[in-house]
């Protein structure tokens, strides 16, 4: 592998796992978003040590890969909404229920109608505002590629817009880095006489 291709790959890599996020918002998209994840785990990885084989490397890597991914799972929906959401306050709760999980805290789903339009609404986050009870009046953001599930207004943030470029900004640095930096001499061999 020539080092063009392995700072690719490392690349590729840290975009796929910034992605992941994404797909997974997108609800239908959850098995991609696993195979976009495992993908780019392995890609940043085999990326990251080809180009520079060391111990620091690897907790770089680490390092990287949480943050990226991290940053990405709380701020690419946000930004995602905010720059493609449209705002429907023609919304009134029609239904709710409760989702109880094993493993998991259980979570309210609301049926909402928005004009002609009826959707099942599950809250982004634990921290979402309420959506109200059912017969009351609400708002929710839309997307308007269909992509991702409905959230509330008070879901959209602005730290997106800062947040991921400077995630993908330090990856891209540490590429840079770990493509740059001269690779570490290897130990001398050390003849042995015999007797």
């Amino acid at each position: 592998m020539k080092k063009p291709w392995r700072v690719t790959v490392a690349v590729v890599g840290l975009f796929a796992g910034m992605a992941s996020p994404l797909l997974k918002a997108a609800g239908s998209a959850d098995w991609l978003a696993m195979v976009a994840l495992g993908m780019a785990l392995v890609a940043l990885f085999l990326g990251v040590l080809k180009l520079w084989s060391s111990p620091v490397a690897c907790l770089g890597w680490l390092l990287m890969t949480i943050a990226s991914i991290g940053v990405s799972a709380v701020f690419t929906q946000p930004l995602w909404m905010s720059v493609f959401g449209e705002v429907r306050t023609d919304c009134q709760v029609i239904d709710e229920w409760e989702v109880e999980r094993d493993r998991a805290p259980s979570y309210d789903v609301s049926k909402v109608r928005c004009g002609d339009r009826v959707v099942s609404y599950k809250p982004y986050q634990s921290a979402s505002e309420y959506i109200g009870d059912v017969g009351e009046r609400t708002s929710l953001v839309f997307d308007r590629t269909g992509l991702i599930n409905p959230v509330r207004p008070s879901d959209l943030t602005t730290t997106g817009a800062w947040a991921l470029p400077g995630v993908a900004l330090l990856g891209l640095l540490f590429i840079a880095f770990c493509a740059t930096w001269p690779a570490e001499p290897g130990k001398p061999k050390v003849e042995q006489e015999f007797l």
